[in-house]
C-alpha cells in the first residue's frame, strides 16, 4: 500500500549548509570520545549548527517576505504552521435552544445562517 505523504528530510526553511552543520553535531556525539558536551569538537560544531540554523531561518523569512506578492500561498502557510493554537468553532445553539456540537450539524445550522444573509448564492462548508 502506497502512502499519500512523505515525510520532509528536513524543514523548509532549513538550507542544506545548516543541515550538514547539523549532522555533522549529531556525528560528533555519536563518537564515544565526544559524549562528553565540553569536548571542544562538540562545542565548535554545537556552536556552527545554531548559527547556521539561524541564519537559515533568518534568509527563508525574508525570501518569503520580500517575494509576497508572487507567493501569497506559502507565505501564509508558512506563517499560520507557526501558530502555537488553531481556531476552532465551539458548540452552536440551534433553533431550539440545545447546543450542538457534532461537526456536520453545526455545518448545517452554519449554512442555514448565512444562507439567510445572502440569498444570491449559496454557501457550502465542506467537512473533512
Amino acid at each position: 500500500m502506497r502512502t499519500v505523504g512523505t515525510k520532509r528530510k528536513k524543514p523548509i526553511w532549513m538550507s542544506f549548509k545548516a543541515l550538514k552543520a547539523v549532522r555533522k553535531k549529531r556525528q560528533c556525539t555519536l563518537y564515544k570520545k565526544y559524549k562528553d558536551v565540553h569536548q571542544p569538537a562538540y562545542t565548535q560544531a554545537n556552536k556552527k549548527a545554531r548559527l547556521m540554523i539561524k541564519k537559515a531561518r533568518k534568509e527563508f523569512e525574508k525570501k518569503l517576505a520580500k517575494d509576497i506578492e508572487a507567493v501569497r500561498k506559502s507565505f501564509f502557510a508558512y506563517a499560520r504552521s507557526k501558530c502555537k493554537s488553531k481556531a476552532k468553532v465551539g458548540l452552536i445553539e440551534d433553533s431550539e435552544g440545545k447546543l450542538q456540537g457534532d461537526s456536520r450539524i453545526k455545518a448545517k445550522l452554519l449554512n442555514d445562517f448565512f444562507h439567510l444573509y445572502s440569498p444570491k448564492r449559496t454557501i457550502m462548508i465542506f467537512l473533512y
